[in-house]
């Protein structure tokens, strides 16, 4: 410190207070820029805070977004073929893949004496027992990977797509010979009610049109998902010739499955709409053994 504005020397009890009050001074700085911080750090929270509850209230609207759409997901997939569900997950926008040439098999199943039942019950015995029946059908064609393409009233078309031109075809057996045996536990634990039902199958293996296709027309546009091709033909029609709930496929499908699944050569059969006569087999309940590498 310099003299004193009267030219006197700081006494040193003086300095003393001057030291005093210059380190409080320092302090009380301090203290006002912590505060300054502090009211920083506070609007920073809030601010923070604001954006959280306006990101949790949109989290909140698009978990209800989610909820929507899985549900609607899950309703419509009771109406849309699985194969189409997941082409509309793949290709979110909406375009769907052209129809192209493809290896698949063909399942084509029918109640046989469905307009007699109709005849016998009312409409709505005939529908649980339809229903009954479908049940464990649709649950043999899902777990063997396979996809309902169409129905009627006493019938289904499945489609068998994995791109394993074996497995397809395994796929459509095994799911063919669940259908049959599950028919069978239903047909007895209802035998006091009605007499089991008789379910023909017939499968054949090939190469056929798959895709979807639009139709449309002054109402409006509709979309189908289906495989056309004369495998679909011979399919159906190696179904028409099943009887007693027997499973008939085509050679084409007998030598895919015969090394796995049991097999009858039936002969040759002539089948309408089908230029060339058509060699058919029975596919049997039994598995084969594999056999000891010598």
């Amino acid at each position: 410190l310099g003299p004193k504005l009267l030219g006197s020397s700081f006494a040193p009890h003086e300095k003393e207070l001057l030291e005093t009050l210059i380190n409080n001074l320092v302090i009380a700085i301090k203290n006002a820029q912590s505060f300054e911080r502090v009211l920083d750090l506070n609007q920073l929270l809030n601010k923070k805070n604001t954006d959280l509850e306006e990101t949790l209230q949109t989290l909140s609207a698009t978990i209800q977004k989610v909820e929507l759409l899985e549900n609607i997901k899950e309703n419509l997939s009771k109406f849309v073929p699985m194969t189409v569900t997941n082409m509309i997950e793949a290709s979110p926008e909406g375009s769907l893949p052209e129809s192209k040439e493809q290896d698949l098999s063909v399942l084509f199943l029918d109640i046989e004496g469905y307009t007699k039942l109709c005849e016998k019950f009312d409409s709505t015995k005939v529908n649980n027992i339809v229903e009954k029946h479908f049940s464990v059908f649709m649950d043999a064609i899902h777990s063997n990977n396979g996809d309902v393409n169409e129905t009627a009233g006493d019938g289904l078309m499945v489609l068998f797509l994995n791109k394993d031109k074996q497995q397809n075809a395994l796929d459509a057996a095994r799911a063919a010979l669940s259908i049959q045996k599950e028919t069978r536990r239903i047909g007895h634990e209802r035998l006091s009610l009605y007499r089991p039902l008789d379910i023909h199958m017939g499968i054949h293996s090939g190469t056929a049109l798959v895709g979807a296709t639009k139709f449309s027309s002054l109402t409006g546009s509709r979309w189908t998902y289906t495989a056309r091709g004369q495998i679909v033909n011979v399919a159906s029609r190696i179904g028409s010739l099943a009887t007693g709930s027997s499973i008939l496929i085509s050679k084409v499908t007998s030598d895919r499955v015969c090394r796995q699944n049991s097999v009858k050569p039936m002969g040759e059969f002539k089948l309408k709409n089908v230029s060339d006569e058509v060699e058919i087999f029975k596919l049997l309940p039994e598995f084969r053994t594999k056999s000891k590498r010598s």
